[in-house]
């Protein structure tokens, strides 16, 4: 799942530095760039039988740091078109559908000005075996 979101990122991001979950990164203080996070929800059943399907829901947030005092960029609103509702993204057998994106209020955090954009999912599996 993550994977899947993580490719349609790149995509979108260009030339735009992203900061990726469990990485190193160091921000240059003048440079707008992007952090991932990937949150899923518990897995439940979705079809009967043992090996019933399941239903995962959860969210994908792209949080968008501009340099602080330069104002609001138009990368929130390309992230949130980006992956517009009903978009389905795929990665090997996996598929999920993005239900809702939502533009969140900006946050001043030191020389940072951040814009969360999130994306809530679903996606329906095999069962684990």
């Amino acid at each position: 799942m993550r994977a899947a979101f993580d490719t349609r990122l790149t995509t979108l991001a260009g030339s735009t530095p992203i900061a990726w979950e469990n990485t190193n990164y160091k921000a240059d203080a003048d440079t707008e760039f992007l952090r991932s996070t990937f949150i899923p929800s518990d897995t439940s059943q979705y079809t009967l039988g043992d090996t019933g399907r399941d239903l995962t829901r959860g969210l994908y947030q792209v949080d968008v740091f501009a340099p602080a005092q330069m104002g609001r960029t138009t990368k929130p609103d390309s992230i949130a078109d980006h992956f517009k509702r009903g978009t389905i993204l795929t990665k090997n057998a996996t598929r999920v559908r993005i239900r809702s994106v939502s533009v969140g209020r900006g946050t001043l955090d030191g020389a940072w000005y951040i814009v969360p954009v999130t994306m809530n999912f679903e996606t329906i599996t095999e069962a684990r075996t």
